[in-house]
Parts: C-alpha cells; sequence; structure tokens
C-alpha cells in the first residue's frame, strides 16, 4: 500500500511540474517581444547641380576665332567638323593619329594646321595652349647630335601626342641642312607649341617662304589681333547685361534667404555700375574688361557662398535655377 501512495505521489509531483513549464512556455509565447522590420535604407540624393561649374553667360560674345586651314589630313574639334569660331575653354583637336587637348582663352586668334609626314600628322595650333603638356625646367637643348638616333615617323607622333620631350630627343638626330625644310620647321615649331614657347615657335615660322599657307595664315592672324580691343569693346555691353541679370536673378530670389549676403552683392554692383559706365563713355577697353572681369568674380563668390548655406537638393537646385 505505501508503495502505491509513493507512485501516486510522485505523479502528482510529475504533473505539477508539466503544468509550471507549460505556464512558462505560454507566458514566453505570449508576451515575447514582436520582431521589428529593419529600417529601410537612407536613400541619399545626389545633388548634381552642387558640383556643377557655373554656366558660362553667353559664350558667343568671347568665343575665339578659328581658322583651320585646307589640307590633305581633315580635322575634327570635340569629335565635329570645326566652324568659324571656338568658345574659351577646354577642346580637343584630332587630325589623323594626332590628338592634343587645348585651353582656349576668350577672344583668341587660333590657327590650326594639320599634315601628313609619312605616315603621320603634325598637327599644329597656334592661339591655343596644350592643356596636358609639361613645362619645361631648363631652355631646350636641340643642337644637333650626330650620336643621336631618330626617325620622322616616330618624332611626329612624339608631338601627335603632346610628347615635346621625346620629340627633342629625336630632333637632336636632324642634320643641320635638313632643319630649314618647311616640314622640319614645322616640327620645331611644334616643339615649342607645345612646351609653352609660341613666341620661339613663331620665329620658326617666320623663317618659311613668304608665299608659304602658313606663314601667310599668321600673319593676317596677326592683323586681326590688334583688333581684339575693338571686338572686346563691341561686345562689353552686352555681356555686362549678362552679369548684371543673372546679378539680379539671386538677388530677387533669396533676398530673404540670404539677406546680409544679397545686400553686400547689391552695394558692389552699384559701384560696378558706374565704373561700368564710366568705362564705355570713354571707351576704355581695359577698364571695361576689368570691371567685367571684377563683376563676375562677386556673382561667383556670392553662388558659392549660396550653395555652402544648405546641402539638401532642394535648395541647391533653387540655387542653380536662379543662375
Amino acid at each position: 500500500m505505501r508503495s502505491g501512495c509513493g507512485v501516486k505521489q510522485l505523479v502528482y509531483v510529475a504533473l505539477a511540474v508539466l503544468t509550471v513549464v507549460a505556464g512558462v512556455l505560454v507566458y514566453g509565447l505570449l508576451h515575447r517581444p514582436e520582431r521589428v522590420a529593419p529600417p529601410p535604407p537612407l536613400v541619399v540624393e545626389k545633388c548634381d547641380e552642387a558640383k556643377r561649374p557655373l554656366p558660362p553667360l553667353r559664350p558667343e560674345l568671347t568665343a575665339a576665332r578659328l581658322e583651320v586651314l585646307p589640307g590633305s589630313v581633315p580635322v575634327k574639334i570635340d569629335g565635329a567638323h570645326p566652324g568659324a569660331t571656338l568658345r574659351s575653354g577646354l577642346h580637343i583637336i584630332e587630325a589623323g593619329d594626332a590628338k592634343l587637348q587645348v585651353r582656349v582663352e576668350p577672344f583668341a586668334e587660333v590657327v590650326v594646321e594639320a599634315t601628313a609626314i609619312g605616315d603621320a600628322t603634325l598637327l599644329l595650333v597656334f592661339g591655343a595652349r596644350c592643356a596636358t603638356c609639361a613645362r619645361p625646367e631648363a631652355e631646350l637643348d636641340l643642337k644637333f647630335n650626330a650620336r643621336a638616333i631618330g626617325s620622322v615617323d616616330a618624332l611626329v607622333r612624339a608631338l601627335g601626342r603632346g610628347d615635346w620631350a621625346t620629340a627633342v630627343q629625336q630632333m637632336r638626330s636632324v642634320p643641320p641642312d635638313d632643319r630649314e625644310t618647311p616640314h622640319v620647321r614645322r616640327m620645331f615649331a611644334a616643339v615649342y607649341l607645345l612646351s609653352g614657347q609660341p613666341v620661339v615657335a613663331r620665329e620658326w615660322i617666320d623663317g618659311l617662304p613668304k608665299g608659304d599657307v602658313l606663314r601667310a595664315a599668321l600673319t593676317a592672324m596677326d592683323v586681326r589681333e590688334e583688333k581684339v580691343g575693338d571686338r572686346q569693346l563691341a561686345t562689353a555691353s552686352d555681356r555686362w547685361n549678362a552679369v548684371s541679370e543673372r546679378y539680379q536673378r539671386l538677388s530677387d530670389a533669396f533676398a530673404n534667404d540670404a539677406g546680409p549676403q544679397m545686400t553686400e552683392l547689391s552695394k558692389k554692383f552699384n559701384g560696378y555700375s558706374d565704373r561700368f559706365l564710366a568705362a564705355t563713355t570713354a571707351k576704355s577697353t581695359v577698364e571695361c574688361e576689368l570691371v567685367l572681369h571684377e563683376a563676375t568674380e562677386a556673382v561667383e563668390a556670392a553662388v558659392a557662398s549660396l550653395r555652402a548655406m544648405k546641402t539638401d537638393c532642394a535648395w541647391q537646385k533653387r540655387v542653380w535655377s536662379a543662375l
């Protein structure tokens, strides 16, 4: 009888334990924390307007005049057939296997000639400087060296990629008697152009026969360069209007958000306006250009200040739309 009671007690104990365990499991199920979905990834909107350079103001008014001399090698500029003008800034000029990146200044006079020499193309660009070429640290040594090794094709190909340093080494192999030929004179001119010495380059071209097409073109370019001041003065009022209109758009758009900056800009423009009127009345090209430069820089500084005020895209787009 005692053993039966003991078994019953064990059963009761087991049932009690199971009841407690079941209660704990139920409690855990009822009170376990809900799974929280992870937050969506933060999408950062790209503000291209914050990094874009300012759009130029009436670039056609300051465009360079371009003359591409006729030849057997067609010339392309920025992948297209060239026109009569070239806007200031960076451009890619290609002809045959030659390719140069050049920087063109406002109101420049640019003359381009592409000549086939052997299997390569000699590309000459007067009035614009090579934008990727190194500058010499010392005077170029182009003296003839009987022990130097070079070839015309290698020389011209080096010039075609703007590598004037390699071209210099090649040109030391050119005998003195050959240096008076039109092609070699052009090669020497190319070396000096690429190394940033246009005056010396011009001396080599001036030694060509008077009937040479490149020499004649550069002589005509000299005449046009003497009249650049007239071109600047003729477009000064239109360029001033473009600058002042951009200033006015910025002032109207941000008078409430950037009052102090706009007030300061307005004070500057009152002074610029008086100076510009006096300069145009006196037909002073130098003063007109100086005022236009200062006014443009003041507007660019104001734009930079506005861009720095807020980084969100809505603000950046608002600044851009006022330009």
